[in-house]
């Protein structure tokens, strides 16, 4: 009876190596799902919940804006009619601009973890100029109230207070004490959960000893996160739960939809662009596979 060649038996060698790896193959591809998914999640986290030029850009498109002045006017109303002076002083002297110039600024604040985030800085300086112009030619209306700039000075002290007091809601208190705790979690996350993916996925290849089968591994992994994170994604969307969420912010509820969900489909494109790689690493494995055959 013959032995095996030399030839042949290296080749049996090779063919088993792989195997004895096969479970803790597994188990580090289970591992670099995961690490993946954080890594996505929380890059998107950082990009776009903690980024305030994005989110400025955001809530610049919404209506949030002009729900403010509104706001702001009515209160502006009630502080003149407060004081004894007639309404037809304030029609509808704060601008959308100035609202909106005022919500940006509490969106870098809060962002920036600033004790006080809410601003009203450009609604006040607004009211102040046209409640001078206003007043200027009102002599015989301000004789029993003072001169026009003690007038337009308690106005807008007063209404500075009550705007403060009416937008620093509790969520907004709590959210400024957290952002900056909340920030640096995310963001370790993520850089922690990239470089333990990329560690795994080099380990992989090296205990494969070849490409293709890599491809294949590195192909489910990216298949299965990609296909985890649209799920996920589509199932938010569907079940509403961001217009839940959004009840709490009342008269602004319709600008933090928007935000949620523009925040919410930024997760689309990562999940698409892992499907595709997830799809041609198979295909190259299977590629792999037919030249062996051959």
């Amino acid at each position: 009876m013959s032995l095996p060649s030399r030839k042949s038996r290296m080749q049996n060698v090779i063919a088993a190596s792989p195997k004895r790896h096969g479970g803790l193959a597994v188990f580090l591809s289970l591992l670099a799902v995961i690490s993946l998914l954080l890594a996505v999640g929380t890059g998107v986290a950082k990009q776009r919940v903690f980024n305030a030029d994005y989110l400025v850009s955001e809530l610049d498109q919404t209506d949030a804006g002009k729900q403010l002045a509104e706001v702001a006017n009515a209160e502006l109303t009630n502080v003149i009619t407060d004081r004894g002076l007639p309404s037809s002083l304030a029609p509808q002297i704060v601008t959308t601009k100035a609202a909106q110039q005022d919500l940006d600024q509490t969106v870098r604040n809060l962002l920036a973890g600033t004790s006080q985030p809410v601003s009203v800085t450009h609604i006040v300086a607004h009211a102040k100029t046209k409640l001078t112009t206003a007043l200027a030619n009102q002599s015989a209306l301000l004789a029993d109230f003072g001169a026009t700039n003690t007038v337009v000075n308690a106005l807008t002290a007063t209404l500075n207070a009550r705007l403060t007091n009416e937008l620093n809601v509790p969520q907004v208190t709590q959210a400024a004490q957290k952002v900056t705790t909340v920030k640096l979690i995310v963001t370790s996350v993520c850089w922690a959960s990239t470089v333990l993916t990329v560690i795994l996925l080099v380990i992989l290849l090296f205990l494969g000893h070849n490409v293709f089968r890599f491809a294949k591994q590195l192909g489910w992994i990216t298949l299965i996160s990609g296909a985890l994170i649209f799920v996920v994604h589509f199932g938010v969307s569907a079940a509403g739960i961001i217009e839940s969420a959004a009840i709490a912010a009342k008269s602004f509820s319709t600008a933090a939809v928007a935000i949620g969900n523009a925040v919410l489909n930024s997760y689309a494109l990562p999940s698409y662009i892992l499907l595709g790689v997830g799809v041609l690493s198979l295909l190259f494995s299977l590629f792999g596979r037919k030249r062996r055959r051959n």
